[in-house]
């Protein structure tokens, strides 16, 4: 298991990503559109696997996708590619994340990433956005002009 609240980056020169793998599928069993769907993330880092190049940190990840009743499912491998104003940062932050302390700031950044991936990924498969929408409700009374914003 990792441990966050690790050290925190410091100052960054760039900050990419690669995915190297892209598994996704809606399954096949009906479910009431009324029902809601909760989605699960488990973002996994690979400590074992970092590599530093200079002042370059490559750092992989596998972020699984499931959903709550289960209708979707996804796999996502790749690395998040930082790079570092010095080369000792990067390697600091390679032997703190290989004790098992990984930044906070690490996970926050690969699961925006994954985030907006696994969004396009869902409308593609013709599936709802992830986020709130907002629906108008028609007056409830004969000659009431309010409406009221909901959200399903």
């Amino acid at each position: 298991m990792q441990e966050t609240q690790g050290p925190s980056l410091p100052s960054l020169k760039s900050v990419q990503f690669r995915l190297d793998y892209i598994h996704a599928e809606k399954l096949p069993i009906p479910h009431s559109p009324s029902q809601p769907v909760n989605m699960m993330f488990n973002l996994n880092i690979l400590n074992t696997s970092i590599s530093i190049q200079d002042s370059i940190l490559e750092i992989p990840f596998v972020v699984n996708i499931s959903s709550m009743p289960s209708i979707i499912s996804m796999t996502l491998k790749g690395a998040l590619i930082l790079q570092f104003e010095h080369k000792n940062d990067a390697e600091d932050i390679a032997k703190s994340m290989s004790e098992g302390k990984v930044p906070d700031a690490i996970n926050m950044i690969i699961m925006q990433y994954i985030i907006f991936e696994v969004s396009l990924i869902m409308r593609e498969l013709g599936m709802p956005p992830m986020i709130p929408i907002p629906q108008v409700q028609a007056p409830q009374k004969p000659g009431d002009k309010s409406t009221e914003i909901h959200y399903v």
